[in-house]
Formats: C-alpha cells, structure tokens, sequence
C-alpha cells in the first residue's frame, strides 16, 4: 500500500562563485495513480517522470546567444531565467547585434540633399545610396553647388605654358596660380622660352649678316650657337666682292681667267654641282675655252679647257648645266673665200671638267648645205622632255641677214638630233635686227619658253611666250615691250628672266634723249605687261638674273672716256634699290654678263680693254648692292 511521502530535494540551477543557487522542491506522491517511473527526468514538461517524487529536477540547458554565453532552467513545465546578456537592437556598425544571421539588415534612414529628401540604406557599416535628388556639380563661383557642406572643393582644371602642363586649383570663387612651369627669358635655342608665340625672337635668325671677316659682305646668315647666343655663319672670305668697294669705297680686285691669247671675248656662266662652269671666246684666233670656278669664283687649278679645235673663227658661246654635265655651244663661222657660211656647233663636260664627246658635235648639219647663216645660240635643258634646245637666228634658205629664229633639239648625249631643222614648229619667222646678230634671248620656265629680240622692222624690244609640252612648242606671237618712239631711237640687248607667272625683260634704249636701262613684265599666256620702267641712266647692254625677290643687272655704265661695269637691284616693280660700280679700269670694261646660282648669288664676267686694244677676262662673285 502505497503512502503519500513528502520528498525533499535541493536542486542547483545556476553555479556561482563560491556555490551554486539552489532552492527545495517538495512534492507528494500519487498513490492513486499507477506510474511508469524513467530512469531520470528526460523533458521539461511539468512532470515526475522519474517517480522520485521531484518534477522536472535537474534540467538545465545552454542559452548562449551572439551577445555571449548563458543557461536557462526548467520549471512549470518550460525552461526559464536565462543568463546570457539579452540581444541588442540591430545598428548600421557592420555586425549582427540583434543575432539574426543577417548584418545590418533592414536598416535604413531618411536623408537629404540641398533639393530634397529620401531614403539610404546600410551597407557594410556605411549608410550609401541616398535617394534624395543629387545637388548640381561643384563649379568655380564660391557656393556649395553640390550641397556636401563645403564651397568649391576639389573644383580643378588643366593650365599649361609653353614650358609645360600644370593645374589650377579653385579657392573662394577663383582659380589660382597655375602650377605648369613658367616662361623664361628668351634665348637663341629653336624655342619659344617666353612664351609670346615667337621663337628666337629679338635675335634675327636666318637674317642676312657680315661675320667677322674683311669683305663687309652679307654673305652670311644669323643662326644660334648651341649657347644660348647666335652667330653669323659669314667666316673670313678670302674673296673679295664689289660689297667691299660699295661699303669701304676701295677698288674691287677681281679674278682674272682664261688663257687669252690676242685678247677674249665676254664669259657667260652656268651653276651646277656646287660648281661655276664659266665658257668664253678669244680672238685672233677664234676659239672658244671653258673653265671651273669653285662656289667662291675662285678658278680650280687644272680646270681650263679648249673646246673648239677647227682652223676656222670660234664666236659667241651659251653655257647650260643638265644636272650631270656642262654643255656650250657656240657658232662657226668659215674662213673666206666668201661668203662666210656658219653653223651651231656644241660640246659637253663632266662635272670634274673632263671632256664627254670626243669630237665636237654640229648641231645644224645639213648635209652639205653650207651656205646658210646660224649665229649666236642660246641654249637650255628642257628637263620635262630631257633634251637640249638651242636656239639661233638663222636664215632658212642662204647667207643673208637673219629672218627668224629657229631651234634644234637633242637628247641628252648628243646622239640625236631632232626633228630636222627646219620643220615649221621650230621655225619661228621674226624679223631681227640686221645690226645685231646676237639680239636673241631665251627663258626657259618649265612649261613655256620666253623669247625676246630686237626687231628690225620696229626697232623696239619685241617677246613672245610659246608653250612647251614634251619637247614640242607652241606658237610665238611677238608682242611689244619697249617704248622707244622716233627715228633713230633703237632699243637693243634685250635680257630676259623667268619671274613668278612670266618674265621680267630688260634692255636699253635713248628715247629720253640718254642711254638707259628700262623693263617690262610679260605673263605666261604671253600677255604683255605695262612697266616700261627705268633702271638708271647711262647703262647699255644689260645682262639680268633673278636673285629672289628682287632682280639682279649688270650693265655698261659709261661716263667720259671710260665705260665701266655696275650692278644694280631691282625690286619686282622695277624700281632700282641700290646700284654700285663695281669695276675702276682704264680705258674700258665691256659686255658684262650676269649668272646666279639660284639662290640670289651670282657672278659677274666682263671684258677689260686696255692698250693695245686686247682684253683680260675678270669675274666677281656677288651678293647684290
């Protein structure tokens, strides 16, 4: 029989320091109730399950949370007064506070900007990604644009200087000092140093100058000198030029050529391989010579050539250079019995001076036709058709005064001659003075040949330009260029230039009553210009070069007793800038003859005549007065 036993029983629920925390359970036993006892309490459900008379004793279990560590105890049939530090409201700070599994999650907030509000959200401890709507872009005007509190920060823009790039930075409204490098006072170095858009400014580079020599010449340039200063390019020239006599008032010396025997005849000069070719005549006998001058018109030793060989007069030589060669061609004229037929003869050189063809060439070889008058060739290399053309007065039938102009071209070695004589289109009918056999003159501007003469009909200065297109000319239609009015007023020794879109032509005549030098322009399309402007009184047979910008003569300048050679510069509408006497001889120098290097550097050749009556060949390199 079962009794009801009061049961006592101490339980720790939590441990201390120093013990535990414990409180009695007493309970009474059914003894009405049939009970299956387990071996110990099993569940927190209120009940013995044990049959010791305790409910629910000794069930303890962990309730650590993320916060920390804790237990909790079983009574009433549940489990209560957990120990563990209690859970935390979630806070944007990148942790899990309320102990969810998730960090900072679902938190958000209101925010604004200077032109609204909205909301922004928790992201790995940082509220981002306002949805307010934006502030404008900060710009340069002292005011917060973009609403973060602070007025123009971080605002920048790019500067630079002619030295280099740099930044500008923004402070209360403004940009400030730009941080590229500065400019700097200008030297000679090929840059702009203080930055004013102009390099080497104040030091006159490429300018013309007089270097430290005895010539007083500008022959030379202003160029920098690897130190920050600049030099002239002009060194000590032991060539001394009509500069000299024009700046110093001293006779010019010049350079005596030619092996003249019986006295010479005026040179004529062409430029090529850094080179002059100089040809020239001499008298009694006739023979024609040639000779090299270096680019200082100083003779190359050696250089001096004979180029006619035959017992018969050798006259009136023209020089041309073709890239690789020199020619010269010149007319011959026979011995009697009369009549004295002549004909075009022509030779080559090599750039070193050596002879090309071993025998002379006769360019108007007819086939016995050996009364027939050929005087005074001018002759050119047509590049475009690689050929040579020379052009001579000529007669087409006998020897009588010449009645055209006619032309002869050949390839480039002489070996063909082409087309014969005289077909039409090489045949030009002008009508040249009977006085002068040497009135022709020729330019060749690419794509068109000048031509200028002393017509006998008219006695003016007459030109044409003919076309040029694969070696084959076009019509020459005569146009007057010389104002020259009245009976024995006569124009003579025409000079003609390529210039710009024509020609400049020059010559002399007395229609003001006194010897002087006069030009005109004739276009391309054979338009003739309207200048007829003087260039200096008391001048006669003038012999011109294009030297750039402006114009080059010389010419006889007689006074008195004597005739005398002068340069003078003429400007594109033909006024005279400077002129100058170039040479102080007694009694005469005659015939000058100008050539240029292309590059405004010429040299002049005359003939000096002394007593007896022979003459010295003298040349002179110049720069212009």
């Amino acid at each position: 029989m079962l009794q009801c036993v009061l049961m006592r029983r101490f339980v720790c629920i939590a441990l201390v320091a120093g013990g535990c925390i414990s409180f009695e359970i007493t309970q009474k036993a059914d003894p009405t109730k049939a009970t299956v006892c387990a071996a110990s309490e099993s569940a927190c459900d209120g009940k013995d399950d044990d049959c010791d008379g305790l409910v629910d004793e000794d069930l303890v279990r962990d309730c650590s949370n993320c916060q920390g560590g804790g237990f909790e105890f079983c009574a009433g049939g549940g489990y209560t007064g957990c120990s563990a530090p209690p859970l935390a409201a979630e806070t944007c700070n990148n942790l899990d506070d309320d102990c969810s599994g998730g960090v900072d999650d679902g938190l958000e907030r209101a925010c604004t900007s200077c032109t609204g509000t909205g909301t922004e959200v928790c992201v790995m401890g940082d509220y981002v990604d306002c949805t307010a709507p934006p502030g404008p872009q900060e710009v340069c005007n002292n005011v917060d644009d973009d609403c973060d509190g602070t007025v123009d920060d971080h605002v920048t823009r790019a500067c630079f200087t002619c030295k280099g790039t740099g930044v500008e930075t923004c402070a209360a409204g403004a940009f400030g000092a730009c941080s590229a490098p500065p400019p700097m006072a200008e030297i000679c170095n090929g840059a702009d140093d203080d930055c004013d858009t102009v390099v080497d400014n104040g030091f006159q580079i490429g300018q013309a100058c007089d270097g430290a020599d005895q010539d007083f010449c500008t022959r030379g340039v202003f160029q920098c000198d690897g130190s920050g200063g600049r030099v002239c390019t002009d060194t000590t020239d032991p060539i001394y030029d009509f500069c000299a006599a024009c700046r110093a008032g001293v006779p010019v010396p010049a350079t005596r050529i030619g092996a003249v025997q019986g006295g010479a005849l005026p040179p004529v000069a062409a430029w090529g391989n850094n080179q002059w070719g100089v040809a020239w005549g001499t008298s009694n006998p006739g023979e024609i010579w040639f000779s090299r001058l270096d680019a200082n018109a100083v003779p190359i030793a050696g250089s001096e050539v004979q180029l006619s060989s035959t017992p018969i007069d050798s006259k009136a030589p023209s020089i041309a250079w073709n890239g690789t060669h020199f020619a010269v061609a010149w007319n011959e004229e026979a011995d009697p019995p009369a009549p004295k037929p002549t004909q075009i003869h022509m030779r080559r050189i090599s750039a070193s001076g050596v002879l090309v063809d071993g025998t002379v060439f006769n360019v108007t070889n007819e086939g016995g036709a050996t009364n027939r008058s050929r005087w005074f060739p001018r002759l050119f290399w047509d590049a475009a058709a690689a050929e040579w053309n020379v052009f001579f007065n000529c007669h087409p039938s006998d020897y009588t005064a010449p009645t055209a102009v006619c032309r002869r071209r050949m390839n480039g070695d002489l070996t063909v001659a082409t087309p014969p004589l005289f077909q039409p289109a090489d045949t030009i009918p002008i009508t040249v003075s009977v006085g002068n056999k040497a009135g022709i003159v020729v330019a060749n501007a690419g794509t068109h040949v000048g031509l200028a003469w002393e017509d006998a009909a008219t006695s003016k200065i007459h030109a044409c330009s003919m076309t040029l297109a694969s070696g084959v000319l076009g019509a020459c239609t005569g146009r007057v260029v010389s104002n020259n009015t009245g009976s024995g007023n006569i124009a003579l020794s025409p000079s003609i230039v390529v210039a710009g879109g024509g020609y400049r032509i020059f010559w002399h005549d007395d229609h003001t009553g006194t010897v002087s030098c006069y030009s005109d322009s004739l276009l391309l399309d054979n338009t003739a210009g309207s200048l007829d402007s003087p260039c200096g009184s008391s001048r006669r047979f003038i012999s011109a070069v294009n030297a750039g910008s402006d114009f080059l003569i010389a010419y006889e300048l007689f006074a008195g007793a004597n005739d005398e050679v002068g340069v003078s510069r003429v400007n594109g509408t033909g006024g005279v800038t400077a002129t100058i006497q170039v040479t102080n001889t007694t009694p005469h120098s005659w015939r000058p003859q100008m050539s240029t290097d292309g590059a405004g550097v010429g040299i002049v050749g005359w003939l000096e005549v002394g007593a007896p009556a022979e003459g010295d060949l003298a040349v002179l390199r110049c720069q212009g007065p």
